[in-house]
Protein backbone atom coordinates (compact mmCIF):
# COMPACT_ATOMS: atom_id res chain seq x y z
CA UNK A 1 0.00 0.00 0.00
CA UNK A 2 2.72 2.49 1.16
CA UNK A 3 4.09 2.04 -2.77
CA UNK A 4 1.10 3.49 -4.32
CA UNK A 5 -0.36 6.32 -1.78
CA UNK A 6 3.45 7.13 -2.71
CA UNK A 7 3.09 7.47 -6.69
CA UNK A 8 -0.75 8.93 -6.35
CA UNK A 9 1.43 11.65 -4.21
CA UNK A 10 4.08 12.38 -6.56
CA UNK A 11 1.63 11.84 -9.77
CA UNK A 12 -1.31 14.53 -7.99
CA UNK A 13 0.84 16.79 -6.07
CA UNK A 14 -2.05 16.12 -3.26
CA UNK A 15 -1.35 15.17 0.15
CA UNK A 16 -2.56 11.78 0.53
CA UNK A 17 -2.99 9.75 3.87
CA UNK A 18 -4.88 6.42 4.86
CA UNK A 19 -5.96 5.41 8.36
CA UNK A 20 -4.41 2.53 10.57
CA UNK A 21 -6.43 -0.58 9.72
CA UNK A 22 -8.50 -1.48 12.93
CA UNK A 23 -9.42 -4.92 13.83
CA UNK A 24 -12.89 -6.08 12.06
CA UNK A 25 -13.16 -2.71 9.91
CA UNK A 26 -14.24 -3.62 6.30
CA UNK A 27 -12.89 0.28 5.36
CA UNK A 28 -10.13 2.73 6.29
CA UNK A 29 -10.32 6.46 5.72
CA UNK A 30 -8.00 7.88 2.73
CA UNK A 31 -7.74 11.84 3.40
CA UNK A 32 -6.88 13.66 0.29
CA UNK A 33 -5.93 17.80 0.90
CA UNK A 34 -4.81 19.85 -1.38
CA UNK A 35 -5.84 21.87 -5.13
CA UNK A 36 -8.92 20.82 -6.24
CA UNK A 37 -7.46 19.66 -9.29
CA UNK A 38 -4.72 17.83 -7.75
CA UNK A 39 -7.63 16.15 -5.16
CA UNK A 40 -9.40 15.18 -7.89
CA UNK A 41 -6.65 13.61 -9.93
CA UNK A 42 -5.83 12.11 -6.71
CA UNK A 43 -9.06 10.44 -6.64
CA UNK A 44 -8.81 9.28 -9.99
CA UNK A 45 -5.72 7.52 -9.62
CA UNK A 46 -7.38 5.89 -6.22
CA UNK A 47 -9.72 4.33 -8.58
CA UNK A 48 -8.08 3.32 -11.11
CA UNK A 49 -5.67 1.50 -8.49
CA UNK A 50 -8.50 -0.23 -7.14
CA UNK A 51 -9.77 -1.01 -10.59
CA UNK A 52 -6.40 -2.28 -12.58
CA UNK A 53 -4.05 -2.69 -9.66
CA UNK A 54 -1.70 -0.18 -11.77
CA UNK A 55 -1.21 3.83 -11.36
CA UNK A 56 1.43 3.83 -14.40
CA UNK A 57 -1.38 1.46 -16.99
CA UNK A 58 -3.62 3.61 -18.83
CA UNK A 59 -6.71 1.59 -20.02
CA UNK A 60 -9.55 3.42 -21.69
CA UNK A 61 -12.37 3.80 -19.03
CA UNK A 62 -15.40 2.92 -20.61
CA UNK A 63 -14.01 -0.06 -22.07
CA UNK A 64 -11.67 -1.80 -19.27
CA UNK A 65 -12.94 -0.83 -16.01
CA UNK A 66 -16.23 -1.40 -13.76
CA UNK A 67 -17.75 1.33 -11.74
CA UNK A 68 -16.68 1.14 -8.15
CA UNK A 69 -17.95 2.98 -5.00
CA UNK A 70 -15.81 5.65 -3.04
CA UNK A 71 -17.60 7.20 0.21
CA UNK A 72 -17.24 10.85 0.98
CA UNK A 73 -17.37 12.20 4.65
CA UNK A 74 -19.56 15.44 4.18
CA UNK A 75 -20.06 17.81 7.10
CA UNK A 76 -23.97 18.05 7.55
CA UNK A 77 -23.73 21.32 7.28
CA UNK A 78 -22.26 21.13 3.75
CA UNK A 79 -24.58 18.38 2.12
CA UNK A 80 -26.79 21.52 1.47
CA UNK A 81 -24.36 22.57 -1.63
CA UNK A 82 -23.41 19.28 -2.60
CA UNK A 83 -27.50 18.73 -3.33
CA UNK A 84 -28.46 22.14 -4.44
CA UNK A 85 -31.87 23.58 -4.05
CA UNK A 86 -34.59 20.80 -5.12
CA UNK A 87 -31.60 18.28 -6.15
CA UNK A 88 -29.84 20.09 -8.85
CA UNK A 89 -26.56 20.57 -8.13
CA UNK A 90 -26.30 16.91 -7.57
CA UNK A 91 -28.16 16.21 -10.55
CA UNK A 92 -25.95 18.50 -12.41
CA UNK A 93 -22.68 16.80 -11.60
CA UNK A 94 -24.46 13.58 -12.17
CA UNK A 95 -24.39 14.78 -15.97
CA UNK A 96 -21.52 16.61 -16.31
CA UNK A 97 -19.53 13.25 -15.18
CA UNK A 98 -21.65 9.94 -15.54
CA UNK A 99 -21.00 9.44 -12.08
CA UNK A 100 -24.11 8.36 -10.06
CA UNK A 101 -24.09 10.71 -6.51
CA UNK A 102 -26.28 9.02 -3.34
CA UNK A 103 -26.79 11.30 -0.55
CA UNK A 104 -27.63 9.94 3.06
CA UNK A 105 -30.81 11.78 4.20
CA UNK A 106 -29.11 11.81 8.19
CA UNK A 107 -26.06 11.86 9.87
CA UNK A 108 -24.00 8.65 10.55
CA UNK A 109 -24.66 7.42 14.29
CA UNK A 110 -22.48 9.74 16.89
CA UNK A 111 -21.30 12.02 14.17
CA UNK A 112 -22.13 15.38 12.25
CA UNK A 113 -21.43 14.29 9.20
CA UNK A 114 -23.34 12.47 6.08
CA UNK A 115 -22.01 9.84 3.83
CA UNK A 116 -22.40 10.77 0.20
CA UNK A 117 -21.27 7.58 -2.43
CA UNK A 118 -19.94 8.01 -5.87
CA UNK A 119 -20.12 5.36 -7.70
CA UNK A 120 -18.22 5.19 -11.70
CA UNK A 121 -15.71 4.64 -13.24
CA UNK A 122 -12.45 6.53 -12.55
CA UNK A 123 -13.22 9.18 -15.07
CA UNK A 124 -16.16 9.76 -14.10
CA UNK A 125 -15.09 9.79 -10.33
CA UNK A 126 -12.23 12.12 -11.37
CA UNK A 127 -15.06 14.39 -13.24
CA UNK A 128 -17.46 14.38 -10.59
CA UNK A 129 -14.94 15.40 -7.89
CA UNK A 130 -13.62 18.11 -9.43
CA UNK A 131 -17.11 19.45 -10.06
CA UNK A 132 -17.89 19.34 -6.32
CA UNK A 133 -14.89 21.74 -5.84
CA UNK A 134 -17.97 24.17 -4.51
CA UNK A 135 -17.95 22.30 -1.46
CA UNK A 136 -14.61 21.72 -1.26
CA UNK A 137 -13.89 25.50 -1.13
CA UNK A 138 -16.30 26.59 2.00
Amino acid sequence: MGNNIRAIRDTSHAKVNVSEHFPGAQERILTVTGAVDEIAKAFAQVARMLNHGDLRATYPDAVESTPLTIRFLIPHSRMGSVIGKGGQRIKEIQEESNARLVATATPLPHSQDRLLEMIGVPDAIHIATYHMRTWFLL
